[in-house]
């Protein structure tokens, strides 16, 4: 995809701390704000393009944190970037492909340029990279309540503002009674239940209680690391299993598909480095 020249000028970067609504509790823990780095890239034209490096500022998540990020985007990344020539977004692999993993800070780029580019074409980025839906289901993940009965009443708020399709988080401790219970409650609604791996494969009794609610899917039981794991968790369910944090490119999604290891995937720009290059280290899910 081409577009007319540009060169980025200069770049400004904000660390952000935005407080949640209501404290999000997960396997990993609660959190009561999402840290960020706000990136604003500035062409020769004047024009601005936004992106957003999502590390969290505990290398929890991924081997990246908020502030080892800040010092790659300010060190190595956008120096590398500012006053190239180019055209297309495409090109942004090459520029950064000396620098292994990295991804949620070279995502942050290259959606502050993929910004900066469709602004520039006077398109949406849904129509740059092909996208033809003019309308997507709205869904919610919601961290884990005190009780079932508060995972209902949380859930029910949410389908009554119009949300059709909800993730609840699970953990040892907090998982069957409290999807049974929206499912209960809610017998159309499209649940998924996410684990951030919490469980090993002695939990399969337990993972395979889940099997009668229905669910649309499992996501991350076991570690990001467990693709052979998670694909002899799957032989042993009825329920898909989804990777997130095991997904780290294209050739991590071939490896699970390969190997049956689930069958959805939660696809993250910030987690796979980039909108559309299938380049190595920066590999992208979205074709």
């Amino acid at each position: 995809m081409k577009g007319l020249e540009m060169k980025i000028s200069t770049a400004d970067m904000y660390k952000i701390s935005l407080p949640h609504r209501s404290p999000f509790k997960t396997s990993f823990g609660q959190m009561t704000s999402k840290d960020f780095i706000l990136l604003v890239l500035h062409d020769q034209d004047g024009n601005c393009g936004y992106g957003e490096c999502s590390a969290f500022t505990t290398p929890f998540y991924t081997e990246e944190f908020r502030d080892s990020a800040y010092l790659l985007l300010k060190d190595m990344l956008l120096p590398a970037l500012l006053n190239q020539e180019l055209t297309a977004p495409d090109q942004l692999a090459g520029l950064f492909a000396k620098i292994r993993g990295n991804h949620m800070a070279k995502a942050a780029i290259d959606s502050a340029f993929w910004d900066l580019f469709t602004k520039r074409q006077h398109q949406s980025l849904a129509e740059a990279i092909g996208g033809i839906k003019k309308q997507v289901t709205a869904g919610v993940s919601i961290g884990i309540q005190p009780s079932p009965s508060a995972l209902v009443a949380t859930v029910s708020a949410y389908v009554e503002a119009g949300y059709q399709r909800v993730k609840v988080k699970i953990k040892p401790g907090a998982d069957y009674a409290y999807p049974k219970a929206v499912c209960d409650q809610f017998l159309r609604l499209e649940l998924m239940a996410d684990a951030n791996s919490a469980y090993t494969l002695s939990d399969v009794a337990t993972l395979q209680r889940l099997d009668a609610l229905k669910l649309l899917m499992i996501e991350q039981p076991l570690a990001a690391d467990d693709l052979v794991q998670h694909a002899k968790l799957q032989q042993e369910l009825k329920t898909p299993l989804c990777l997130d944090e095991s997904i780290t490119g294209l050739a991590a999604a071939q490896t699970m598909i390969q190997l049956g290891s689930g069958q959805i995937i939660n696809i993250k720009v910030s987690r796979v480095g980039d909108q559309t290059n299938p380049s190595p280290g920066t590999s992208s899910l979205i074709q």
